[in-house]
């Protein structure tokens, strides 16, 4: 009876140790999952991989007496406008002019468990207004995202946008 339970774990071990373990690059990569736009809100969705799993940051990280405007969000969103064919930025960073309302967010950290350190997942982000009053009718968003050592993902592009009126 002992060996047939020994033979069982042997088993299970040998079956465990040979499940592939995902492996993902440090450096994060993410895509869309989902945008949505209703009149001036919109709702975005964006799966990411992160390989060192250092994605997300902790309260108070790079905020109050330790604040670093460029380290503190870690989900950019960059605006641009078409204007006569060319994307051209909307410059509306905070860390240039506090007064801008960003397109930046703080995601949180989530520690991952065990052996395994990568992270997979997503980000939902909520906008509440992503409508700029500049006279133009067109727009799009450049988005990626930067883990907790800088290293930032590729870049992806929301779809083209006609602002509502």
């Amino acid at each position: 009876m002992n060996n047939l339970i020994f033979y069982f774990l042997l088993l299970g071990l040998i079956w465990t140790s040979c499940l592939k373990r995902e492996s993902f690059p440090d450096t994060p990569v993410i895509s869309l999952r989902e945008e949505r736009y209703l009149g001036d809100s919109a709702y975005i969705a964006l799966d990411f991989t992160d390989g060192n799993g250092d994605f997300g940051l902790s309260d108070g990280e790079f905020d109050g007496e330790n604040y670093d405007c460029s380290k503190y969000y870690n989900v950019f969103m960059k605006y641009y406008e078409l204007n006569q064919g060319v994307w051209e930025l909307y410059d509306l960073d905070p860390c240039v002019d506090e007064n801008y309302v960003p397109f930046y967010y703080r995601v949180p950290y989530a520690e991952p468990t065990g052996q395994n350190k990568t992270q997979k997942g997503f980000v939902e982000v909520q906008i509440g207004n992503w409508v700029v009053n500049t006279g133009r009718d067109t727009c799009r968003f450049e988005i990626y995202i930067v883990d907790r050592t800088l290293n930032k993902s590729n870049t992806i592009y929301s779809r083209t946008l006609v602002k509502p009126e």
